[in-house]
């Protein structure tokens, strides 16, 4: 497990619901930071237009999708309330919101919440 990976189980262990905005504090920490990366939530149509991942480097998204495939830390596919990200002060990308799982014909922003999961509780105790 990489430091940026332990940081984000610690962030999502300490709080409830962690936004990208919140991961994004974290990669900054260690180097990972890129302002202008955008990813979508897959590369498979019809979903490869909602963006929920931004802000972090190649390298750091591929540490948080591992967390991920591992059952670590998850996100619903339902969007959270934008006043969410406004009111922590994160950043969000100049796109149109992304109104749930839906197919775009142009690149919109989906705010999801990253939570723990049991397995990655787990994995938090025995680091």
């Amino acid at each position: 497990m990489t430091d940026f990976q332990k940081e984000v189980l610690t962030l999502t262990n300490d709080s409830p619901d962690v936004t990208m905005g919140a991961i994004i504090h974290a990669a900054e920490r260690f180097g990972m930071k890129d302002e202008e990366a955008l990813y979508p939530l897959t590369n498979d149509p019809p979903y490869n237009n909602i963006i929920a991942f931004f802000g972090i480097t190649k390298d750091a998204m591929k540490e948080l999708s591992e967390l991920s495939k591992r059952n670590w830390i998850e996100c619903n596919g339902d969007p959270c309330n934008i006043f969410v990200y406004g009111f922590d002060g994160n950043p969000m990308p100049a796109l149109p919101l992304a109104k749930g799982l839906r197919k775009y014909s142009k690149p919109h922003f989906l705010p999801l919440l990253f939570r723990i999961t049991e397995k990655g509780r787990a994995a938090v105790e025995s680091a």
